[in-house]
């Protein structure tokens, strides 16, 4: 099974349908073999701080539905991702109340996503830090990705 079957596969069973065309200043940027890409949040899917306004699994759904955005951008660009080599890192942020500090188990939202999709080439250092605001209403997470490619 292809990386994007795999993400089709994913999409269904999380009822997520990423987009296909995806507006943003500049949503990859690529210098050699490596690729950025600009931090996505969930938008109006989740919006609030976790642990007051949103639970724990409304915060890990925000995650997966970012994973999805961040997949949907890297395809765009790329065309298949089969040729994503490995996920380098991921950052990003996650709103949350500040009592709350579950923080990486919410954003494994879209670490399990990635490894879904890629396997052992999912898994990446990761840094996320808690933040009061976000953009976009709130969003409950925004997070961003470093890959490799093949050539």
């Amino acid at each position: 099974m292809t990386a994007d079957e795999r993400l089709a596969k994913k999409a269904y069973e999380l009822d997520i349908d990423y987009p296909e065309n995806l507006r943003a200043l500049v949503s990859v940027r690529r210098v050699g073999n490596i690729l950025f890409t600009s931090g996505s949040g969930c938008g109006t899917f989740r919006q609030g701080l976790i642990g007051s306004d949103l639970t724990f699994e409304d915060g890990y759904l925000a995650c997966q539905h970012i994973a999805m955005i961040q997949l949907g951008m890297i395809k765009q660009y790329l065309g298949d991702l089969d040729k994503v080599d490995q996920i380098l890192r991921v950052y990003g942020h996650v709103a949350v109340a500040d009592d709350f500090h579950d923080l990486d188990k919410v954003a494994d939202g879209l670490t399990d996503v990635l490894g879904a999709v890629f396997g052992d080439r999912g898994r990446a250092p990761r840094t996320i830090l808690g933040s009061r605001n976000l953009p976009v209403g709130n969003t409950a997470a925004e997070l961003e990705l470093i890959l490799s490619v093949k050539d």
